[in-house]
């Protein structure tokens, strides 16, 4: 996962904190954080997946 989606990831699920702070860190939208959260969370489905997949 690229590390823009990571941190968006990591702050709003494990810290709570809110898009509008996050987006204010990284100098982007709120939109544009909303959209780096869902594929990152997109990403860490598929290599749960994958993982679950290999025997």
């Amino acid at each position: 996962m690229p590390d823009d989606q990571r941190r968006v990831v990591v702050w709003r699920l494990l810290e709570g904190r809110p898009f509008a702070e996050i987006a204010g860190r990284l100098g982007t939208s709120e939109e544009a954080c909303r959209m780096r959260f869902v594929r990152g969370l997109r990403a860490l489905r598929e290599a749960f997946e994958r993982e679950r997949a290999t025997p």
